[in-house]
């Protein structure tokens, strides 16, 4: 179970961005510790929108000590790296790590908005993730960090039933074929293996997750190339 952890949150604005993009992701449990704001101000109610709920619902603590230990992980996230602050996890990573605690407490804590967290604060985390981002401007806003890792996570952690229609061996192994015809052809293997480039083929198409439509403007296209080839050889 996620748990937004907001430290020292300054704004008011971006208190009730947070809810609401935790909203989207389907996130209820806020927890702020020490705010600088008003998390029920009219402002952070505004923008908060429809999950206003997720304000009223939230909880107010002094300290990060206070709470850090009724949660079963948790995620700092911090840009900045340091003695202190030696990046565990990056981002695309995350989901697929946190997949073992989806039926646990997660604590995913964030830090002000212009200082972000301390290094007393970093180390009460169990890991610390970053997001990445460009060089030249890497402090991401608040609530956009949020929204980041929640998607993320939602990514990960949605279980979606696969509804395109997978295609058969048989199928795959046609437009292989077809294009060993053509570097036949083309003598191509006369220094290369025909049996490992094969294989090659065959695994770089599964791996390619084609649709059928996918697959057959592939086997088209070789094949006008082969016909342009046997035209110009004649």
């Amino acid at each position: 179970m996620l748990h937004v952890v907001l430290v020292g949150v300054e704004g008011c604005e971006n208190t009730g961005s947070v809810a609401r993009v935790m909203m989207n992701f389907g996130v209820s449990r806020l927890i702020l510790i020490s705010p600088n704001c008003n998390h029920l101000s009219d402002s952070a109610l505004n923008y908060a929108i429809h999950a206003r709920k997720i304000l009223e619902n939230a909880r107010v603590e002094k300290s990060l000590t206070e709470v850090i230990n009724e949660c079963d992980i948790s995620i700092a996230f911090s840009r900045r790296v340091g003695q202190f602050r030696r990046r565990d996890l990056t981002l695309f990573k995350l989901g697929d790590f946190l997949k073992a605690y989806q039926n646990k407490n997660v604590f995913l804590v964030f830090g002000r908005e212009k200082t972000g967290l301390t290094n007393e604060e970093i180390l009460l985390c169990d890991l610390i993730c970053t997001i990445p981002a460009s060089e030249e401007f890497p402090s991401i806003n608040l609530s956009h960090a949020v929204g980041i890792v929640l998607y993320e996570l939602y990514k990960s952690f949605s279980t979606q039933k696969q509804t395109k229609d997978a295609l058969k061996r048989d199928e795959i192994e046609s437009t292989v074929n077809n294009i060993i015809s053509f570097l036949t052809q083309i003598d191509y293997f006369k220094n290369h293996k025909e049996d490992r480039l094969k294989s090659l083929f065959k695994k770089f198409l599964f791996r390619a997750d084609l649709d059928r439509m996918e697959l057959q403007i592939i086997d088209n296209l070789v094949s006008r190339v082969k016909g342009i080839v046997k035209r110009l050889s004649c």
